[in-house]
């Protein structure tokens, strides 16, 4: 009897302090895409904004191609409950988060054209930082209908530091 009040107590203290320490990871900051440590060929210029509380984790993509920009903007609850997004073109879609293993799990639907037809992508994203925090790094898998498949490699984010991202809004200016 004694054996399983010790268990139980022993779990209940893993139960209470397990979320906590799954959020150890912070990824707030400013990243840039590197296209040079990403190799998967020609890729748009990426920026992420996360901003990260111990409820809440502010999501912020700004996509940059030669003659468009798309900004989508998420708000997760860190607690794993679903909620959801308006893409660019003014949809609702899902979108989640969940901390495992020290990695952020960011899944979301985006509405895209695959063949020629409209459909919803059910996407996740596996954050992991480098042991120096400079370094983002994101697993890109995507399913729809009965197809999907993974990145080859993941996409690579360099942390911007306020002297980079002073440098970098100076050479936009002058674009």
């Amino acid at each position: 009897m004694k054996e399983i009040k010790r268990t139980s107590a022993l779990l209940f203290i893993l139960l209470l302090f397990y979320p906590l320490a799954a959020q150890e990871t912070d990824f707030s900051g400013k990243w840039e895409l590197n296209p040079e440590k990403t190799q998967l060929g020609e890729l748009p210029e990426i920026i992420l904004e996360i901003s990260q509380t111990e409820a809440v984790i502010h999501y912020r993509k700004t996509v940059k191609e030669s003659r468009n920009e798309w900004v989508t903007q998420m708000s997760f609850s860190t607690d794993g409950k679903e909620g959801t997004y308006t893409d660019s073109r003014g949809y609702q879609l899902k979108c989640s988060c969940a901390f495992r293993d020290g990695h952020l799990i960011v899944s979301y639907q985006s509405r895209q054209r695959r063949k020629g037809k409209w459909v919803i992508l059910n996407i996740e994203e596996v954050h992991s930082l480098s042991a120096d925090g400079k370094t983002l790094s994101i697993a890109h898998s995507e399913k729809w209908d009965d197809k999907g498949g993974k990145w080859p490699k993941p996409m690579v984010f360099d942390k911007l530091t306020p002297d980079a991202e002073a440098v970098q809004m100076r050479m936009r200016k002058s674009e």
